[in-house]
């Protein structure tokens, strides 16, 4: 079963990472698009699908789907209204991102079952 707090719980982790990166890139003046996409929004959905499979184990893939989506939504909507940037218009340039985002945090969350299934089986074998 889908658990909304552990959802809720791996959405928090990205948005207060992105807001504390967000306010150091700022403080520091780094003006390169390219760094600051780099150093905010990979680590975020990495951070997603990292925490995915940790707080929603029985449905660990729909919860990396969903909390990708939704930090994608609220980041496309920050940049339309905060920033004045025209995303909504670019549907192509939504899409990329979309499937950039979820695409990366399903891998990431692939990997971390993956990788946390081998160190089960061998603690079982040690003990």
């Amino acid at each position: 079963m889908f658990d909304f707090t552990g959802f809720l719980k791996t959405l928090s982790i990205p948005l207060v990472y992105l807001i504390i990166a967000g306010l150091i890139l700022g403080f520091l003046n780094v003006r390169s698009f390219q760094m600051i996409i780099l150093l905010l929004f990979i680590p975020s959905y990495l951070f997603t699908g990292i925490f995915s499979p940790y707080w929603n184990s029985k449905t660990p893939y729909f919860s990396s789907y969903l909390s990708s989506l939704t930090l994608s939504f609220l980041n496309i909507l920050s940049g339309q209204y905060l920033f004045g940037f025209d995303t909504l218009t670019n549907s192509e340039g939504m899409n990329r991102a979309l499937v950039f985002s979820t695409s990366f945090s399903l891998m990431i969350t692939y990997l971390f079952l993956i990788i946390r299934k081998k160190n089960r089986n061998r603690e079982t074998q040690n003990a």
